[in-house]
């Protein structure tokens, strides 16, 4: 007699004959996350020839070596004390894969993004494959690439947007409570199914195989809406002030009014950013700050605030980040420390998160110098006053050497160039008497 698989081996579609399906590794996934080793004793034993009892042994084996197949696991590093919560909500993903409810690709955005489904099939979290990001080799979307050199935006190297998903949690972690801006609780973690995709296999092949994929894991936000559907006068400043203040240290290059999600309760708004794939670059650039429209933006932090600001410790920062999240490249941290720096100047100087922000936007799209080829009409876009100072600290320096202690020759010159800057925008702003 034919052996009649399980339902949830047949749920996934694979062949008796093979048991034990190869397990394919992402051109991206983590060294550390080796898939599962096949057992040493071949499975392709006739099931005839099986005892009754044997027979038993052999289904609850395949059954289990196929829900072996659907772990989640945290990345070397990623699980620690910050990533508490997350833990708790694996295990109830861990069950659902394990009763065949997989993951569900999301439309909407540019990349492999799934939503990760309790047992009742609720969305609890958001699951985002290094290899399938814009440009990378596996992107399910019309953005494949070879997953080599910069993606879609300046600073971010293909596969480096989950990185950055991990590093503003822990940013937004490590240092005061009181400027928490509230970022989703956030992991690195692999998780083996058959729905991600490849680019080697149909999406709608009837055999799909296993896949490892590395990627970030960020706990799902419950909201009513985005930013865009409620006026920003409805904002707290606390709250968008905690939220500048996130994003100016990550010099993020994408806050829009679709990554700001609002949940409202008892009368009260909430703001909770998502999306910090393209935060944090390696290279200082064009950042975008959907904030700066808001009127909260163009009010002062208040004086806890600022006291706050300036208790930040870099070094301190940064060595925790540097455990955490080993794979951030030191350009990335050079990027982290000119922007603290431009934070506590401004703050000291007492501009507004307005007034910092806009040292960090260029001017509008049709604001061009000429001389380059960066668009049709041989021109590029203007710098933004920080890109500028960087410029201009970069060119005082005639040893390109760096440090010792990893600092670069210029950032001394740099934060000498920014506190003059924060301190004269600070003498225009004053009111006239």
């Amino acid at each position: 007699a034919e052996f009649s698989l399980p339902p949830a081996v047949i749920q996934e579609q694979l062949d008796v004959a093979n048991v034990w399906p190869k397990v394919q590794m992402t051109p991206l996934a983590s060294p550390i996350m080796l898939p599962q080793t096949p057992p040493a004793t071949p499975l392709h034993v006739p099931f005839f020839a099986l005892s009754s009892s044997s027979r038993d042994w052999r289904r609850n084996f395949v059954q289990k070596a196929f829900k072996a197949n659907r772990k989640i696991e945290f990345t070397a590093g990623s699980q620690c004390r910050e990533t508490a919560e997350v833990s708790d909500v694996i295990e109830e993903a861990i069950r659902a894969l394990e009763d065949g409810i997989k993951p569900l690709l999301v439309e909407d955005g540019l990349g492999g993004t799934y939503f990760m489904k309790d047992r009742d099939g609720v969305s609890i979290a958001v699951f985002k494959p290094r290899d399938e990001e814009p440009m990378a080799p596996n992107n399910p979307k019309v953005h494949a690439g070879e997953g080599q050199g910069v993606g879609l935006k300046e600073g971010v190297l293909v596969g480096e947007a989950a990185i950055s998903e991990f590093a503003a949690f822990m940013l937004d972690q490590v240092g005061s409570p009181k400027l928490r801006a509230g970022v989703c609780p956030t992991a690195l973690v692999c998780v083996a199914n058959s729905v991600f995709h490849s680019a080697t296999e149909g999406r709608h092949s009837p055999f799909r195989a296993i896949k490892d994929k590395v990627g970030s894991f960020q706990l799902f936000a419950q909201h009513d809406c985005t930013s865009e559907d409620l006026g920003p006068g409805k904002f707290p400043d606390d709250q968008v002030h905690r939220l500048a203040i996130l994003d100016i240290r990550l010099c993020n290059t994408d806050r829009h009014s679709g990554n700001i999600l609002v949940r409202q309760k008892g009368g009260e708004v909430e703001l909770i950013p998502i999306d910090h794939g393209y935060a944090l670059p390696g290279e200082i650039g064009n950042a975008v700050f959907e904030w700066l429209a808001w009127p909260a933006a163009r009010r002062p932090f208040g004086a806890e605030m600022r006291r706050e600001i300036l208790a930040i410790d870099p070094s301190a920062v940064e060595s925790c980040l540097r455990r955490k999240v080993p794979a951030l490249r030191d350009e990335r941290f050079l990027t982290l420390r000119t922007c603290t720096v431009l934070l506590q100047c401004g703050v000291r100087a007492g501009l507004t998160a307005f007034d910092i922000g806009q040292l960090m936007t260029r001017p509008e799209d049709d604001d061009y110098d000429a001389g380059d080829s960066d668009n049709a009409d041989g021109a590029r876009p203007k710098l933004s006053v920080l890109e500028e100072l960087v410029v201009q600290a970069r060119s005082q320096v005639k040893d390109k050497r760096a440090k010792p202690d990893g600092e670069e020759p210029f950032e001394k010159p740099l934060e000498n160039l920014i506190r003059e800057r924060c301190e004269q925008l600070a003498q225009e702003r004053m009111p006239t008497p």
